[in-house]
């Protein structure tokens, strides 16, 4: 869970549910002056001894609010480049067209863009929520959960992919990165 801030007696934010195993997981405030406390969180996961890093965001609702959490998210997604394996990147990133945001994240992500509406729930009209995903995965199945349940769950409906990891031929000698780098001459 990544909590954004209290509601209640529980907790606003974005959550990762999955049957995967756990490898690790981190947080990133994106929240902008006084405007509605947003974050991001990372979890790390074992997808048959290959680690998968999904990102879970969401974006506020101003230009110039999105503009600046598309910053963080990059400094947070970049801090996270010393992690293995291919990332997933997926939230409601509040952009009801191809604007600044959507520019951003395809400059990093190579997934094909697919838009479906999504919101309101009810009678969706806007495509806000998204899923970007690295080279080393593939896009097999892309729609929109459209359920009862779902309708009423939130206010978004919910966007489901199924990737699988491309053929690689086996790295004859592993990447090195970060602390394990040798020091410099």
């Amino acid at each position: 869970m990544g909590e954004t801030r209290v509601h209640g007696s529980g907790t606003y934010g974005n959550v990762v549910l999955s049957r995967l195993p756990v490898l690790g997981s981190g947080r990133c405030d994106l929240s902008y002056s006084m405007r509605e406390p947003r974050g991001c969180v990372r979890v790390d996961f074992d997808v048959d001894g290959m680690p998968l890093h999904v990102f879970n965001c969401h974006f506020g609702l101003a230009l110039r609010e999105r503009r600046e959490q598309l910053g963080l998210l990059g400094a947070f997604i970049r801090t996270s480049g010393r992690l293995a394996g291919p990332r997933v990147l997926l939230g409601d990133f509040n952009e009801w067209h191809r604007g600044p945001v959507t520019r951003g994240l395809r400059r990093e992500f190579s997934s094909p863009m697919r838009r479906r509406r999504t919101h309101p729930a009810m009678f969706p009209l806007f495509a806000l929520d998204r899923i970007y995903w690295d080279a080393e995965l593939e896009g097999e199945e892309f729609s929109v959960h459209r359920s009862r349940l779902a309708r009423v769950a939130s206010d978004h409906l919910p966007v489901v992919a199924r990737l699988r990891v491309r053929h690689r031929p086996p790295r004859l000698f592993p990447y090195v990165v970060g602390d394990a780098l040798p020091p410099p001459e």
